[in-house]
């Protein structure tokens, strides 16, 4: 009798994956052995391609197996032991403390001579600097007093307007009026946070998720509930409706487009079941889209309230990642919420500078902008491409890397004997800095996964630095090997 057909409660990929997970941890697939290959387990099983791959699949989100490049698929447990630990859903609220060790990595990525693998930012070549001079010394030229002058909340109306004719490609039909212009994205989310939460509320992330928006949180004096998000899948929606059962969730904030660390996309389908199970709760849904204009598709997916119209939702997002990150411009925007948010903003920081909003404003409506991010996203595309097959050449025997789907950074899980966080202090004494995995959740959970940014010029001196990483870790292996 087939090994599949024994367990009608499963599906055939659930069935053939637990039977290739039990010959994994009964030694008979030893951690580094090649599994048969997807042809040979379609006629040893009497299965199709796709319930293969989706078994496969499943095991390498486990951490039991790892597709290498001409390899096919290997074992990554050693024989005997338990399957690694998948990130599960915290299901409990924490304060994050995690700030001294931030300031660190920030600082040392930004010494002379280090390459700075370990930051979310492109380096200043890949931004349109001398198109943005030229515009500010016209603007000048024109409007000599322009320097002295303030934009004031919610905006300058210019820039209000293109952002809206923006974020109509996103199914994100909002008015100029519904936009609030901010001082970059952070104070876009943190916007967010004050209008739908008071101290001691709880607010739901994904997990890994971006480490300012943990600060922000600690900052707000807020809880932070973690629910795993998988680069591919998304957030695990079950487990967003069981948090808000147990918690008094007020608010859920997620990055949809080339989450950062992940550089994963929330499929549209995951993203309207989260929609639908967050206005059934009340909860309010902050989508924060920074990387929304570096999606490798080209065409950003649509945003939840083009999917939920119903929905009660505020959108995030920021030109700091796209344009330049000193220009410190951001929006967010809300249909129902824009007039309390305008009235926060006033609060926290009424004016910014009138010479850069404008700027902006005349690069978008140009179309400079779009032929800038055409640009953009190709260069990147390359990189990560580049990337992902020199760590699946590098690194050890086991480590994971996910496949980005835009942006500028790559999630990285290396084998359990790698401590993410020592192996930054190595790398970072041969002049390379990392982002370990611990920074981006509240606990320890990913301390053996690290960030790495792509978003680098490509030359020997990268391959080399990413060579080196890679060497590094090996080495924290076979130290710890008896």
């Amino acid at each position: 009798m087939d090994i599949l057909a024994r367990d009608p409660a499963r599906t055939r990929y659930e069935a053939l994956a637990a039977s290739l997970r039990r010959a994994i941890e009964n030694g008979t697939y030893r951690k580094g052995r090649r599994l048969p290959s997807v042809r040979e387990l379609k006629e040893r099983h009497g299965v199709g391609t796709t319930t293969v791959l989706e078994a496969l699949r499943l095991l390498e989100r486990e951490g039991l197996v790892s597709a290498r490049l001409r390899s096919g698929y290997v074992a990554c447990a050693a024989a005997g032991a338990p399957p690694p630990p998948r990130p599960i859903a915290a299901l409990q609220t924490r304060e994050t403390q995690k700030n001294a060790l931030i300031a660190a990595i920030l600082t040392s990525s930004r010494e002379p001579n280090v390459i700075p693998l370990g930051c979310a930012y492109p380096e200043p070549s890949f931004y349109p600097t001398h198109r943005l001079r030229l515009g500010m010394a016209l603007l000048a030229r024109r409007t000599p007093d322009i320097i002295a002058r303030r934009s004031h909340t919610p905006g300058t109306p210019g820039l209000r307007r293109e952002i809206a004719r923006h974020m109509q490609q996103w199914g994100g039909e909002l008015s100029p009026e519904e936009i609030i212009v901010t001082t970059g994205g952070r104070e876009s989310l943190q916007l967010g946070l004050m209008l739908a939460c008071k101290p001691g509320d709880s607010v739901l992330v994904e997990s890994p998720c971006y480490f300012g928006l943990l600060q922000l949180i600690e900052l707000l004096r807020l809880r932070v509930v973690e629910v795993p998000a998988d680069p591919r899948d998304g957030i695990d929606v079950e487990l967003v409706s069981k948090a808000i059962e147990k918690w008094p969730v007020r608010a859920c904030v997620i990055t949809s487009v080339a989450s950062n660390p992940s550089g994963g996309t929330l499929p549209a389908a995951v993203k309207a079941r989260l929609a639908a199970t967050l206005r059934r709760r009340n909860v309010l849904l902050i989508e924060d889209y920074v990387y929304g204009d570096l999606a490798f598709a080209g065409s950003p997916p649509p945003c939840a309230l083009a999917l939920d119209p119903m929905l009660d939702a505020i959108i995030c997002g920021s030109f700091n990642k796209t344009l330049a990150p000193g220009l410190r411009v951001g929006w967010v925007a809300s249909k129902s919420h824009s007039q309390d948010l305008v009235r926060l903003k006033s609060r926290m920081s009424d004016a910014s500078p009138l010479l850069i909003e404008q700027t902006i404003a005349d690069f978008l409506e140009s179309g400079r902008y779009a032929r800038h991010l055409r640009a953009l996203r190709a260069k990147l595309r390359e990189n990560a491409s580049r990337m992902v097959e020199l760590v699946q050449r590098s690194f050890p025997a086991g480590t994971q890397i996910a496949l980005p789907t835009g942006g500028y950074v790559s999630w990285v899980t290396l084998p359990r004997d790698v401590d993410a966080q020592q192996l930054y202090d190595r790398c970072y004494a041969r002049r390379i800095t990392t982002a370990p995995g611990t920074i981006f959740c509240s606990d320890q959970r990913f301390d053996n996964a690290l960030r790495l940014n792509f978003g680098i010029r490509w030359t020997a001196r990268l391959e080399g630095a990413v060579r080196t990483v890679g060497r590094l870790a090996q080495e924290m292996i076979e130290r710890s090997t008896p």
